[in-house]
């Protein structure tokens, strides 16, 4: 493919402009998913034409969902680092990453609440709920809360039942 192709297709598959019919929308936009495997290529454009920008080395890594062509999803880490992956490689299953500082984990959902565990930065967990303020987690045998602004993978204030 040539560059000016490659280039003129990116153009319009971020526009919605290019030919063939998109994949069903899977929700709302920009969402949250989790990596489905060890090893997911992001590539430049949204097609195995385009070149491997860097490979996610990481099952489970969240990364939020900004734009959809065909069976491709443009996603952002939490790093701030942007690129276009199959959707063979994602999954609905919400994670979070640890973010900042060591976080505690607490038994119930209040800054009183009997530690569970400590977090450390870059642990990925499983999210299975969020309240306003606090996020219901497991990982690695223990379940508890810690507060939704000290971890990546969910919108300020979005609610998960």
């Amino acid at each position: 493919m040539g560059v000016k192709r490659a280039a003129l297709l990116l153009f319009l598959a971020a526009a919605g402009l290019a030919g063939g019919a998109p994949a069903r929308a899977e929700g709302n936009l920009p969402r949250f998913a989790s990596l489905r495997h060890d090893t997911v290529h992001v590539r430049a454009g949204p097609s195995q034409d385009f070149p491997i920008r860097w490979t996610f080395q990481r099952q489970g890594l969240p990364v939020q969902i900004l734009r959809e062509y065909e069976h491709w999803r443009y996603v952002r880490d939490a790093d701030g680092a942007e690129g276009w992956v199959h959707a063979s490689g994602l999954r609905r299953q919400r994670t979070v990453l640890v973010t900042g500082a060591t976080r505690v984990l607490r038994a119930e959902p209040a800054e009183h609440g009997k530690p569970v565990a400590r977090l450390e930065t870059g642990v990925v967990a499983r999210l299975e709920k969020c309240e306003r303020v606090w996020c219901r987690l497991s990982v690695k045998g223990y379940t508890g809360w810690v507060k939704q602004q000290d971890v990546w993978g969910i919108r300020p204030g979005e609610r998960l039942e």
